[in-house]
């Protein structure tokens, strides 16, 4: 089912058709077209901080984290088929780069991975993203200034803030509970400042 046309849909089509007139058959994403993917507002940030000395120690897992996203449906999961193909379409020379940059997205809580019994990295979950920046800012990992522009970013998309108590792999959900997405609030915003 097509998703409704909001007013802002139709602005911004009014607005491209007076600065770039006859520009529908050629814009991208076409209407209701295929070879596109969905992807956080903030991903430029995301980007960045997987650039970040004290983020990761060494390489950069960004353009794995990229090609995973382009990847992944609306179930947040990815099957790793052929691994080999992953590298090579992120431009990796060598399996050992892209294993090495999904053993780092996986340590910082980007994703979360299974094993078969003859691949490492056979399935993958796509953790949401504030999740695993918001852990890395309370370990002190992200400075206040990019943990400030992710989180503006993200709540001015309009995108829900999870509970604090969000369960890992490594913590299984309470028994009865589930933790519910709120919006944001000044109040959720982060985790207290240092020397606050």
């Amino acid at each position: 089912m097509a998703k409704p046309r909001t007013n802002e849909d139709k602005q911004l089509e009014q607005l491209r058709a007076q600065h770039f007139p006859r520009s529908r058959g050629r814009r991208w994403p076409a209407a209701g077209g295929a070879g596109w993917f969905k992807a956080p507002r903030t991903l430029p940030v995301l980007l960045q901080i997987l650039t970040e000395k004290q983020v990761v120690s060494r390489g950069n897992p960004g353009p794995a984290y990229l090609e995973l996203l382009s990847r992944v449906r609306e179930a947040g999961f990815v099957v790793l088929d052929h691994p080999a193909d992953h590298a090579r379409i992120i431009g990796y020379a060598r399996m050992r780069t892209w294993t090495d940059a999904m053993q780092q997205l996986s340590a910082l809580g980007f994703i979360e991975t299974k094993k078969s019994h003859n691949r490492d990295f056979a399935y993958a979950l796509m953790v949401n993203p504030f999740i695993a920046v918001r852990r890395l800012h309370g370990q002190g990992r992200i400075s206040d200034a990019l943990w400030d522009l992710f989180f503006e970013k993200w709540t001015k998309a309009g995108a829900d803030v999870p509970d604090d108590d969000e369960p890992t792999a490594a913590e299984p959900a309470k028994s009865g509970s589930r933790a519910r997405p709120m919006k944001a609030t000044a109040a959720r915003r982060a985790p207290p400042r240092k020397g606050a």
